[in-house]
């Protein structure tokens, strides 16, 4: 994971949600009156291929998703069906 460090508050060249990833500026930003202006974020180094897989993963539902409840619905009612036969 690589540390970098998101802008919350602007100064000198830096405006709002800019994003510092070399080393050299970030002990710069972090050793000066600016460390506050600052939040640290750990990213990922994997590969963007990798990233967007992994941001799909369950929001897409199964394949046999709602097929269990109809077969429970069907068994219900046939059920009932058979029962109210008899009586």
């Amino acid at each position: 994971m690589d540390l970098k460090l998101v802008v919350v508050r602007p100064f000198g060249p830096h405006a709002r949600g800019d994003v510092v990833g070399d080393p050299s500026q970030i002990a710069q930003i972090l050793g000066s009156e600016h460390a506050g202006s600052v939040v640290r974020v750990s990213v990922s180094s994997a590969p963007a291929a990798a990233a967007g897989a992994a941001s799909t993963i369950g929001s897409q539902p199964p394949a046999n998703a709602g097929s269990a409840s109809g077969q429970q619905t069907s068994a219900a009612n046939a059920a009932s069906a058979s029962g109210s036969k008899e009586g």
